[in-house]
């Protein structure tokens, strides 16, 4: 009894609801081959490489800009500050005399663990050019992983909304001749607070800007 009210009820069924039920099935095949067609052309993301919270990647910096061709076997000397960067394009700054051209800077970028250069700038025009010079012997890039530590001790003292040092710049004063670490501001609701560091890493300067110093060593 069963296999005729089965039958009758297949009898009755409109070819056309196979034919649906087929291209449904079909499409559903489809759209899933071509979703992991999708995913496996999508191109592999290049992890991001740190450069303030890993000492070694800036201490093989700074030894291979050392190797650079434009630079091997000749002093190094930069123009006023290195600037080294985390956050979305992790990566270090620096503009050196050039060696063979006296009168032209050659700019250094650092990222994804080499170093690429940029056009030469004519300084000609820059009276007394040495006096804005410093060895880049003065610094180790290491110690920019020790101010940025530094940096976001401060900023959690203060419950500042971002803890995560993204910029540190190592800045030579041509008038002074000072030398020292730079950083960035720290915000917090309503205030704004600076932290620099003498080139030996001890604290320089910590205050409230617009206010009362908090502190000064």
């Amino acid at each position: 009894m069963l296999e005729w009210l089965l039958s009758m009820w297949l009898l009755s069924v409109s070819p056309q609801f196979f034919g649906e039920s087929l291209v449904a099935e079909q499409n559903v095949q489809v759209q899933a081959a071509s979703a992991e067609e999708t995913v496996q052309r999508q191109p592999e993301k290049i992890p991001k490489q740190w450069v303030l919270r890993d000492k070694s990647v800036l201490q093989a910096a700074q030894q291979s800009l050392l190797m650079q061709p434009e630079l091997a076997d000749n002093p190094v000397y930069v123009f006023e500050k290195i600037n080294f960067f985390d956050g979305d394009r992790p990566r270090i700054e620096l503009a050196v005399l050039n060696p063979k051209q006296p009168e032209h800077l050659i700019f250094f970028t650092f990222e994804q663990n080499k170093w690429t250069t940029s056009p030469a700038e004519d300084v000609s025009h820059i009276k007394n050019l040495s006096r804005h010079l410093f060895a880049l012997s003065d610094v180790e890039f290491a110690q920019a992983a020790d101010i940025a530590t530094t940096w976001a001790q401060k900023a959690r003292e203060v419950n500042a909304p971002i803890d995560e040092p993204y910029y540190v710049a190592y800045v030579f004063l041509p008038k002074s001749k000072k030398q020292f670490w730079h950083t960035a501001t720290i915000e917090t609701v309503g205030k704004q607070f600076y932290l620099s560091c003498h080139q030996d890493g001890r604290v320089w300067e910590w205050k409230q800007l617009a206010g009362a110093r908090t502190e000064e060593q």
